[in-house]
């Protein structure tokens, strides 16, 4: 009888790494008798063996079947290596994967002989697990931005990210990172052409998961239009009117001095989507005045000035 089973810490790190459910063989070579296959598992905390295969015996000649049960999350995939290589169905072997069952069926005990240092493997691999999913992420012109989507999967693992579908290339505009299991892509000098959907994308040799979200760019108001300043005579209406652009919603105010005007008595303020007017009917000399437009939104606020100067009344304006 040769014992080849040998402990996890001897295996070559160019082999399955820390994720492998190992298939360790105990082989009688005798002719005419049996041979017998043992599974022995080394787990990770994601992964759980429900049923672990026992050990069995065949007649050489006879065919044999490894089975194995294992549940975890997210979705598995198995594979099963013999020496280092890849093991699929064939004249030899029967391979299948159902229902979290992994099963290799050798169809003739004749045809799987292994030497004193072959090994013989079930890997189990799983999806990407996105553990943090990236979020809507609102910034300003100028600003820069980071996105972090946080991973778990059988490595080797590449992480790729997308605008609008299309492959982001690192560079000035977008530097990308991959460490301790967290994708991150940093947007410098957002520009509004910046804004749209990111999706960052897991991919492994069990297939792939993304996740996605959205940026959005906010400019700041910015006056296209602003009020004059007027000398007009008594009894006269003045039209104040400012026009603005940048990001929806806005807080539009005007001001008297320092005081806040609403609309009453001689004065009307109306407010439309990107302009504003203010309007001071049958004025008197004592509406002589500093008045003032301010434009808020979440991005910043502006504001711009009219002198309006009723004859008659005393030119006090610096």
């Amino acid at each position: 009888m040769q014992n080849l089973i040998q402990t996890y810490s001897e295996l070559n790190p160019s082999e399955p790494p820390a994720f492998v459910k190992r298939l360790e063989p105990k082989l009688l070579w005798k002719q005419g008798i049996s041979a017998r296959l043992l599974c022995t598992v080394k787990g990770s905390p994601v992964l759980h063996i429900v049923d672990k295969a026992p050990s069995i015996s065949v007649t050489a000649g006879d065919s044999a079947t490894l089975e194995c049960t294992v549940s975890g999350s997210p979705d598995l995939k198995v594979k099963w290596l013999r020496d280092g290589k890849e093991m699929t169905t064939s004249r030899k072997y029967k391979i299948s994967f159902k229902e979290n069952v992994a099963c290799l069926k050798i169809l003739s005990s004749f045809f799987f002989t292994l030497s004193l240092y072959q090994k013989l493997y079930l890997i189990i691999l799983w999806l990407f697990w996105i553990i943090f999913i990236l979020k809507k992420v609102d910034s300003n012109v100028g600003a820069s931005v980071q996105m972090d989507c946080k991973v778990s999967g059988s490595q080797p693992m590449t992480v790729s990210w997308f605008k609008e579908g299309k492959e982001i290339t690192p560079g000035e505009k977008y530097q990308i990172e991959f460490r301790e299991s967290t994708a991150t892509l940093k947007i410098s000098h957002l520009e509004t052409s910046d804004a749209g959907v990111f999706t960052c994308r897991a991919t492994n040799a069990a297939g792939h998961s993304e996740t996605s979200g959205t940026v959005s760019v906010k400019e700041p108001p910015v006056f296209t239009l602003k009020p004059e300043s007027q000398e007009v005579i008594p009894g006269s209406t003045v039209v104040l009117k400012a026009a603005f652009t940048g990001t929806a919603p806005f807080a539009i105010k005007w001001f008297r001095e320092e005081k806040e005007i609403l609309t009453g008595g001689n004065c009307f303020i109306k407010k439309e989507a990107s302009s504003s007017t203010l309007e001071l009917h049958t004025v008197k000399p004592s509406h002589s005045a500093k008045y003032t437009c301010q434009v808020a939104n979440d991005a910043g606020k502006v504001s711009c000035t009219a002198v309006v100067f009723v004859k008659g009344a005393v030119s006090c304006f610096l």
